[in-house]
């Protein structure tokens, strides 16, 4: 892996084969989606990760879970919410204050946020996402607002070299 800038360069080869298999994987998602984390950042502003995405973040609308859940079942994934387990769509009862389901497909781990900060609408995070090799991804600005919203190191670290200098959001 190359530097850069003091960060390592992900070969292109490698982030067009992890985005392919992310492509493959959600190819027949039968909901809306945006793909948001590092994912959604390999596409836009690769230099800003160090290694490749351990997972998939996406954002789906509330109303869309059952059908999400299903697809995942259908698929022999596995579904939990804060690690118990979801064995059929209609378990899901209330999820409020439970912020994400994590569904694992193929050894792929999704995390799946449908409760997001106030001022940022699921359904306008999906519906300003752009087709990206036939992955809905999240808009940067988008992105950066989850990132700062959520505050981890990581994402503070991250945001410092997205945004120009001088801007705090």
């Amino acid at each position: 892996m190359e530097t850069k800038d003091r960060f390592p360069v992900i070969a292109e080869e490698h982030r067009d084969a992890f985005l392919a298999s992310v492509s493959t994987l959600l190819a027949d998602l039968p909901v809306p989606y945006a793909i948001v984390g590092s994912v959604a950042l390999l596409v836009e502003r690769p230099d800003v990760l160090d290694t490749l995405p351990p997972d998939v973040d996406l954002v789906v609308s509330r109303e869309h879970l059952k059908a999400l859940v299903t697809w995942a079942l259908e698929r022999d994934g596995t579904v939990t919410s804060w690690k118990n387990e979801i064995t059929d769509a209609e378990q899901l009862g209330d999820l409020s204050g439970r912020f994400y389901l994590r569904i694992v497909l193929s050894e792929t781990r999704v995390d799946v946020t449908y409760e997001l900060p106030r001022d940022i609408a699921p359904a306008t995070v999906i519906r300003s996402a752009t087709n990206v090799g036939g992955l809905s991804i999240a808009r940067i600005e988008d992105v950066a607002a989850l990132m700062k919203a959520r505050s981890s190191k990581k994402d503070l670290a991250r945001l410092k070299r997205l945004l120009p200098r001088g801007r705090t959001s």
